[in-house]
């Protein structure tokens, strides 16, 4: 599932690229996402905070560095360009996402909940928030709500590998 999120810098600019957007920001993201598929976190900040230094208002730049961070483990800083990016952009679905993985790894599973929450009211089909959420909720023992998320994950998602790994929860969660 990590790849796949890590991936989305990349997907960002090139979609980006193609609507004729090509600024310097959008140059410093494609190489912030070049340093991030490849781990190089600290590379990857440093292109992501030139982004932001040429347009501050410009939100997933700071998404971006988010992910970035949270490769390097640095999870407050994470959150913290999260919430500039959802502070930006409230209909950010993927920054909550993010966030709300971030405050799961943390153990505050309430907030992790809570964007996992906002980030499927504002995308009713992002199969991964409820992926995300009935985690959380399995580790809280809310079975029933787990339960639901999983099996709406089993419908919504196009990817093999996620609703094969629901479908495992379900069935261990169901014995």
């Amino acid at each position: 599932m990590r790849n796949k999120i890590k991936i989305i810098p990349l997907i960002i600019c090139v979609s980006l690229l193609i609507l004729g957007c090509v600024s310097p920001v959008i140059e410093h993201l494609e190489q912030g996402g070049a340093y991030t598929d490849n781990e190089q976190w600290d590379e990857a900040i440093i292109e992501y905070s030139k982004a932001i230094e040429l347009d501050p208002e410009f939100a997933p730049s700071y998404y971006c560095r988010g992910l970035a961070y949270h490769g390097k483990g640095d999870l407050d800083q994470a959150i913290a360009d999260f919430d500039k990016a959802i502070n930006l952009d409230p209909d950010y679905a993927w920054a909550y996402l993010n966030r709300g993985l971030d405050y799961d790894e943390k153990g505050d599973l309430d907030q992790a909940i809570a964007d996992f929450d906002k980030a499927i009211n504002l995308d009713p089909e992002f199969a991964l928030a409820y992926f995300c959420r009935g985690l959380a909720y399995a580790i809280e023992g809310e079975v029933t709500k787990a339960v639901s998320d999983f099996e709406k994950v089993t419908e919504l998602s196009d990817d093999p590998t996620v609703v094969e790994r629901a479908q495992q929860l379900l069935d261990e969660l169901r014995q």
